[in-house]
């Protein structure tokens, strides 16, 4: 288990001790109670105990579908939530689970102004982990009586976990900004407007919750691990009053989710441990069987994504994330020690392998913004391949023939394609025809088929959420659904007839192409885990790659010392 954070503005005591996480705690108003979210069976349900008590109440167990992100309201007696019944929406209860009713269709992360007649939320869900949600996410109003919702910023801007300030006259929020590399807290009017950053370094910065006392709590690494914050702030302009603060201090225990009393004597928070491995996994990937049980290829306390298998079947490449992120290199087996190829204090993500394996194309905030970037394997020649520019750039693919790479461009959600140059550089792309389903909706290319005639990616709608595993025909220049569903990050079968992608529920899936029809092949991770949800499969066909991840997570809470 994780160790207690550090503190000398107060004392500690750990409130949920069960195997596997809780989540998403929300104290109510008199600081004793609270809520939060854990498994139960298949489904995510929203629990109520009581502060120093042991048996948690189910409020949610009536419901089938997966019930989160509990917000009380300012006077304690409801509960707005987001929950995937009725096609999905946030919804509002009494305090102990009696009366529930929808509010909205869409929103993920409700945050009541004070006078608990509003919500604000964002169209973009985030959970544990900030680093690898995609920008775009847009903030709303709703008012709870009637339904009314209302946009407060214009389209464009990015915001995610909003938060009331405790005059109802600011919102808190953070987004993702410089070309998709930094994550920042901003403010903006109650009413809307323009918003306002507060903090803009290179330090994480998220999970804005505003005190009593108009101080603004916040998550952030800026002290080398994820630790809790607070900063003074004017809450007519949204400017930032001294600087920030820690609250807390460890290396041991990553920290998530704020929540204070009304009081604020006490705050509640997520903390513990999250890891993930890269293994391989022999598979009969047509009869979506597992073959043999999966072998381990890293041993680290670390979170390790993007597998990409060697050409020659030889190595495999991964990204690690936190600090620093690098691109790392280790042999296929699991039998030496993994080497860092690129590993220099930037964001370094999405290693792929040159057909002729000598290289290596990624993606790096380096310049600022997401760009592809190529280096040898041996860690020399780094290169920038594309040229610089405000669009944030990502998951570059070689076409099989390595005259093209194709990749994403996150904030016009859209894939280009673009011809290498002889110089090996790679000149403005091509867009790839806007997919043809639903407005907002969009397609992200993530794989080539081994023939070259189509690329593999997944559906996605405006808020980055996966819709459906598709194919792109670059000679028709028109795309074919697959599978719908929560299914994304699809790769492509060694014979090209299957696609292979990771569900929401933890699963990878195998895809059959010719009759869209899903079988599910292996567990890797947890229900609704994303983010870090990346397979590979290797050119033989007989290997999966894969993370395999692991997560305890409780709430604590912290109790301020006096004067605090």
């Amino acid at each position: 288990a994780p160790a207690a954070p550090a503190s000398e503005a107060g004392t500690f005591q750990q409130l949920t001790w069960s195997a596997g996480q809780e989540i998403y705690p929300r104290l109510s108003p008199d600081g004793n109670t609270f809520v939060f979210v854990a498994q139960n069976g298949d489904q995510l349900d929203i629990h109520r105990q009581r502060v120093g008590g042991q048996k948690p109440d189910n409020l949610t167990e009536d419901s089938p579908d997966d019930d989160t992100q509990p917000a009380i309201s300012p006077d304690g007696e409801r509960i707005a939530f987001r929950s995937d019944r009725s096609g999905g929406g946030l919804f509002v209860m009494g305090a102990t689970g009696e009366s529930v009713r929808r509010v909205t269709e869409f929103g993920y992360n409700p945050a009541w102004s004070p006078d608990g007649e509003r919500l604000v939320f964002a169209t973009e869900s985030v959970e544990l982990s900030p680093a690898t949600r995609g920008a775009g996410s847009a903030l709303w109003e709703v008012d709870v009586a009637s339904g009314e919702t209302r946009r407060l910023m214009a389209d464009g801007e990015d915001a995610v976990q909003p938060s009331f300030s405790p005059d109802g006259e600011r919102i808190a929020f953070w987004r993702i900004g410089g070309g998709g590399g930094q994550r920042d807290i901003w403010t903006v009017a109650a009413e809307g407007g323009e918003p306002v950053p507060l903090t803009a370094d290179p330090p994480l910065d998220w999970g804005p919750v505003w005190a009593p006392d108009g101080k603004l709590y916040f998550l952030s690494d800026r002290g080398g691990s994820m630790n809790v914050w607070r900063v003074a702030v004017d809450t007519g302009s949204g400017e930032m009053q001294g600087a920030p603060e820690p609250v807390t201090r460890g290396v041991a225990a990553g920290t998530a989710h704020l929540s204070l009393s009304a009081a604020g004597t006490r705050m509640v928070f997520t903390a513990g441990l999250s890891r993930s491995n890269i293994l391989r996994t022999r598979v009969d990937v047509p009869r979506a069987r597992v073959l043999a049980e999966s072998e381990s290829i890293t041993s680290a306390n670390h979170e390790l994504w993007s597998p990409e298998p060697s050409p020659d079947g030889k190595w495999v490449a991964y990204a690690r994330m936190g600090r620093p992120e690098e691109i790392l290199v280790a042999p296929s087996d699991g039998s030496g020690v993994a080497r860092a190829v690129v590993s220099d204090g930037f964001k370094n993500r999405g290693p792929r392998w040159s057909p002729d394996g000598r290289r290596l194309a990624f993606y790096s905030d380096r310049g600022g913004v997401y760009a592809l970037w190529s280096v040898q394997v041996d860690g020399s020649r780094l290169e920038q391949l594309t040229a610089p520019s405000t669009e944030s750039i990502g998951f570059p693919i070689w076409s099989p023939d390595g005259r093209r790479i194709a990749y994403v461009e996150f904030m016009a959600r859209r894939s280009v394609l673009a011809e290498l140059a002889a110089d090996g550089t790679l000149p403005a792309g091509e867009p790839l025809p806007p997919y043809e389903g639903p407005p907002g909706h969009w397609f992200e290319a993530y794989d080539w088929t081994p023939d070259g005639r189509f690329l593999v990616g997944g559906i996605r709608d405006d808020g980055y959420r996966p819709i459906a595993v598709a194919l792109y025909d670059l000679a028709a220049r028109t795309h074919r659904v697959l599978a719908t569903g929560e299914l994304q990050y699809p790769v492509s079968s060694a014979d090209g007839k299957h696609a292979l992608a990771t569900g929401g529920d933890g699963l990878v899936y195998v895809v059959d192409v010719a009759t869209g029809g899903v079988r599910p092949l292996l567990r890797v991770g947890w229900k609704g885990w994303t983010g870090l949800a990346t397979i590979n499969v290797s050119r033989d066909g007989e290997w999966l790659y894969h993370p395999r991840f692991e997560r305890e997570f409780d709430v604590w809470m912290m109790e301020f010392g006096e004067g605090l």
